[in-house]
């Protein structure tokens, strides 16, 4: 018993639509054919190659169609992926459709780095605290910006900054909302190890790159636990509070509280208005901007502002820190980096093989113009170990599939003579 068809499909990484190593006359593509003979059908699957999550994962969904359409057209056949750089991820979020990876027989990754993206835990990351600093960053810094342009006398000025900050908060709103769904669309597949075959050279330039990158989403935890372990205990005590005299006013009295504390808010404000001899008009100048943060049991504390306020100092530092990640990761990750964390690994997470190329195993003689020239990242796929390796993996997987096909023979043989009388 034997296949008819071996299917490889060769999945380039970014920035490499032309990449040389998924041509029939590559080192690597000559060797398969050598070792598989007129068995092995080739595809290529081409992608636009752009360093941007939704570029992958666009190109993830065209895999995925590109793949069922193979495995509809040849079902007795055994498909693999093998893929070079982020191709690897793309192939991993085409496989998130545990109907289309269980009939992968195996996945081939030269030099991929694995993005681990997690969304910010408060618990862990000071998310919430982080979320504080975010929300309070717009609303000050259009109040900064009224007093900058010299339009705090404007009595229409309070108003237009109030609808903003509020047009403001809802665009924060969407913005954790994205970056969350985001992050739940670059999670990995579940994949037995056997199945996958990670292949890594020493000195890789992109791994080095994006693994600096992450450091700076590292880092920016720092400061956000520092600030989360100062104004954690003051907002937690203000929350205990507050559902404390909450059970005991009542719904009632928390409003009549909350209008007596309006009142006085906007008497202290108008005499400031008095005093600086602005306009007057229906109610305090920052009012909108803060109309927002008065609808929770906490608001029944000024407090709350102050130790709200604390947060937004990360928000400077944290912008500087994550602008560093925008090269190496793409805008989108960048863009969502104060609600994720981003790191890029050898491997998704799990138990894998994984092989480890010395500096000597990724070299092969090769011409002066050769296409990698000379990146570490480039000279796996040309690698004589890692082609080797391949075919092992390759060979191994295929045997797997046939003991599996024979099993499963001889067991539907098996039934069928215990049926005969």
């Amino acid at each position: 018993m034997a296949f008819d068809h071996i299917i490889i499909t060769l999945v380039h990484g970014t920035w490499a639509r032309h990449t040389r190593w998924v041509q029939d006359d590559s080192r690597l593509c000559q060797q398969l054919r050598t070792r598989f003979g007129d068995r092995l059908h080739l595809t290529r699957f081409p992608w636009s190659g752009w360093n941007q999550a939704s570029a992958r994962l666009s190109a993830a969904k065209r895999l995925r169609v590109h793949l069922q359409k193979l495995i509809l057209d040849h079902p007795e056949a055994e498909h693999f992926i093998i893929a070079h750089s982020h191709g690897g991820n793309v192939a991993m979020y085409a496989l998130q459709d545990d109907t289309l990876e269980a009939k992968i027989s195996g996945l081939v990754c030269f030099s991929t780095p694995f993005l681990h993206v997690y969304s910010r835990e408060a618990s862990r990351g000071g998310g919430e605290t982080l979320r504080l600093g975010m929300l309070n960053a717009w609303p000050l810094f259009l109040i900064a910006l009224l007093i900058a342009s010299g339009q705090v006398k404007n009595s229409a000025a309070p108003l237009v900054i109030g609808l903003l900050a509020i047009l403001g908060c809802l665009l924060f709103i969407l913005w954790e909302t994205w970056s969350k769904q985001l992050a739940e669309q670059l999670q990995f597949p579940s994949m037995k190890h056997t199945r996958l075959l990670l292949l890594r050279a020493t000195g890789d330039e992109a791994s080095a790159a994006l693994g600096g990158a992450g450091c700076f989403s590292w880092l920016s935890a720092f400061p956000i636990r520092l600030v989360n372990a100062i104004s954690a205990r003051p907002l937690r005590l203000i929350a205990q509070h507050a559902t404390t005299i909450r059970a005991r006013a009542g719904v009632v009295g928390i409003r009549i509280a909350l209008l007596g504390s309006a009142f006085v808010v906007l008497d202290a404000i108008s005499h400031v208005q008095s005093a600086l001899r602005i306009h007057q008009w229906l109610g305090p100048p920052i009012a909108p901007v803060w109309f927002t943060y008065l609808t929770a049991p906490l608001a029944i504390y000024v407090g709350l502002l102050f130790a709200s306020l604390l947060p937004t100092l990360l928000v400077p530092i944290l912008l500087f820190l994550l602008g560093f990640m925008l090269l190496p990761f793409g805008w989108e990750v960048a863009i969502a980096a104060p609600f994720i964390e981003t790191f890029a690994e050898a491997t998704p997470p799990g138990t894998w093989n994984i092989i480890q190329l010395s500096r000597r195993e990724c070299l092969w003689p090769r011409d002066e113009e050769s296409e990698t020239g000379g990146l570490r990242h480039s000279a796996v796929y040309d690698s004589q170990r890692a082609i080797l390796e391949v075919t092992v993996f390759l060979s191994e997987r295929l045997n797997a599939a046939l003991r599996e096909k024979l099993g499963s023979k001889l067991s539907q043989l098996s039934g069928k003579s215990k049926v005969k009388p």
